[in-house]
């Protein structure tokens, strides 16, 4: 068992975490970033207690994840779809090693390899898989828009009508958080969330993290109503995809749709830019997501998309039972 100290420099060491690193989650410059916001956001803020397994895979129960069934992997908590810095292919062999060696139940969110989401199905004793949609961005915005659901036309096109009624103002950049708009979220976020809010801010630390080590990873997304904040999303870049990271709205103002039609408006954005595939709206990422998060989060998805997540040891019932049965999780695009 490590503290993050020790468990950043195995990860080093074992050559999964570097300054070169593709993604952010595994640069122990920006790991460190987040843990000092972390402490200056909360002074008392335990160490975890991080479970290597097979010699790079960190599992671990954040203390603000509370209520989990199992040990997830470390960073899920406040990160979408960790990436391992392992293939496919060395993490299926590594698993044997994985189930041996863990002595607590493991539940994971979904995460990725250094060569994507591996063979989406398979079957492989612990692996669950989750329907996961994304939209693309290889193409002009009216040819996306038209390669949507009738429905999901139809409801775009009422918003349009809806917010060309507003004065709202929607600019995407790499421009960092200033600190009136962190405090904006965490505000909002308190209000939304409650004694929940440190979870979710947790999320939008991490952007920040990304945004001060790596800037050319990270966007954000302002939607402003006259000269005050209605909306901020923060967004992750991946390679070729772009990851919805976290969103805040002013929780005094209601734009019913609001996060659904933003995320059209960031792929209006993005589409045909250079550099840029694939929008994950992350709108599934564990076995105890609803189904219902697909309502406002897959306003925009195009193209089907199959996740992995790991479950391993007794869990509960309803869980256990999803887990037995092995079927592939959650809604197509």
């Amino acid at each position: 068992m490590m503290g993050w100290k020790e468990y950043i420099e195995h990860q080093v060491a074992q050559g999964v975490f570097g300054d070169d690193a593709a993604f952010a989650e595994n640069d122990p410059r920006v790991i460190r970033e987040f843990l000092s916001l972390l402490k200056n956001e909360n002074p008392n803020e335990p160490d975890v207690e991080i479970d290597v397994l097979a010699d790079r895979f960190g599992f671990y129960f954040d203390p603000a994840d509370v209520g989990r069934d199992g040990a997830n992997i470390a960073s899920s908590s406040h990160l979408i779809d960790v990436n391992l810095n392992v293939t496919h292919a060395e993490f299926i062999r590594a698993l044997p090693a994985i189930r041996e060696q863990r002595t607590k139940p493991i539940l994971t969110d979904t995460f990725s390899f250094s060569d994507g989401y591996g063979a989406g199905g398979e079957k492989h004793d612990g692996l669950i898989w989750l329907n996961s949609p994304v939209a693309t961005l290889d193409q002009p915005f009216e040819p996306f828009v038209e390669s949507l659901t009738s429905e999901r036309r139809k409801k775009y096109r009422r918003s349009i009508n809806d917010f060309e009624k507003t004065s709202l103002k929607f600019e995407l950049s790499d421009r960092g958080l200033n600190d009136n708009e962190i405090d904006f979220i965490r505000v909002n976020q308190k209000k939304k969330w409650g004694d929940e809010a440190d979870y979710a801010f947790r999320q939008t630390l991490w952007a920040v993290a990304v945004q001060r080590v790596r800037p050319k990873q990270a966007l954000v997304m302002r939607v402003m109503d006259g000269d005050k904040m209605a909306f901020v999303q923060t967004m992750i870049v991946k390679g070729e995809a772009v990851y919805c990271q976290s969103i805040a709205k002013d929780e005094e103002n209601f734009f019913s749709g609001l996060a659904a039609y933003t995320d059209f408006e960031c792929i209006k954005a993005l589409c045909g830019k250079s550099g840029y595939a694939i929008f994950d709206p992350s709108c599934r990422c564990s076995l105890e997501d609803p189904e219902s998060i697909g309502i406002a989060k897959r306003a925009t998805v195009n193209k089907n998309c199959l996740k992995p997540l790991l479950a391993i040891g007794k869990l509960p019932g309803e869980l256990q039972a999803i887990i037995d049965g092995g079927h592939i999780q959650g809604k197509e695009a």
